[in-house]
């Protein structure tokens, strides 16, 4: 996932321990942020949540299992602060270094500035005791929906879902009918056929300086993740070569 985007998840399905998965829109340049709504219910309290760094080699925020539910009641509000993590996939110790696939692959990391220990590192600043936060997440719960019987062994998914529409504790509005569409057309889709990535088209090269032999960059975004073993998505960055020596005024260089 941190080097592609593709997730088993998206992959193979929803296990039998996921209750909703979810995509949020991407953080186009430099700081901002973004916002998606989520279910969780009593037996699905816990949120794991990967986002990926781009451009990186292989680098990713997130949060493993972060329960939502704490002695029986739902937290109104939460917010976490993360740090940069390695996947272990790839070499690179820049943000846009080229390919260099980790065989095998390594543990998943923390990077801090002082890991990994290399000076070419994009976040190695020895002299810092920690980096400073990259990323937060906020928590809110925005709305709470209950199933007033008890459903039985009988019932399927989707009887249970209706249970949850038509028993909604409190006044219909146009936000409640969003999440109840986000619901039932997310249990509906996983019934029918495969769903493949969809990608935007490319953005253009960067430019290169007056004087640097290096590379150009161009990239592009997922518009819609693969599903249920649907097509995966392809490369989502390039690089080519941008320049040469030739033209470049000799006092560029240092000679020796």
């Amino acid at each position: 996932f941190a080097e592609t985007g593709q997730s088993d998840i998206q992959r193979n399905g929803q296990g039998k321990g996921i209750f909703d998965e979810f995509n949020g829109p991407p953080i186009s340049t430099g700081a901002g942020k973004s916002e998606v709504d989520f279910f969780a219910d009593g037996n699905h309290a816990k949120v794991s949540i990967a986002v990926r760094i781009v451009p990186s080699p292989d680098w990713f925020v997130g949060i493993d299992s972060l329960d939502l539910c704490i002695g029986g009641i739902w937290i109104t509000s939460k917010t976490v602060k993360v740090e940069p993590l390695d996947a272990g996939t790839d070499n690179g110790f820049t943000f846009t270094s080229p390919n260099w696939s980790s065989e095998p692959p390594h543990k998943i990391e923390h990077i801090t500035s002082s890991f990994p220990k290399h000076p070419a590192s994009s976040f190695y600043y020895p002299d810092l005791k920690e980096l400073p936060t990259i990323a937060m997440f906020h928590f809110k719960k925005s709305k709470v929906y209950q199933i007033l019987k008890n459903p039985t062994e009988s019932e399927n998914e989707q009887d249970i879902m209706k249970n949850m529409i038509s028993n909604v504790s409190m006044p219909t509005s146009r936000k409640n009918h969003f999440h109840v569409k986000k619901i039932t057309s997310r249990r509906k889709e996983s019934r029918y056929q495969p769903i493949s990535c969809k990608v935007s088209e490319w953005n253009p090269w960067t430019e290169c300086d007056d004087c640097i032999i290096g590379e150009s960059q161009r990239s592009r975004r997922v518009l819609k993740s693969a599903k249920r073993s649907g097509s995966s998505c392809p490369h989502l960055s390039e690089s080519r070569q941008c320049r040469d020596v030739v033209g470049c005024n000799k006092k560029y260089f240092k000679w020796k």
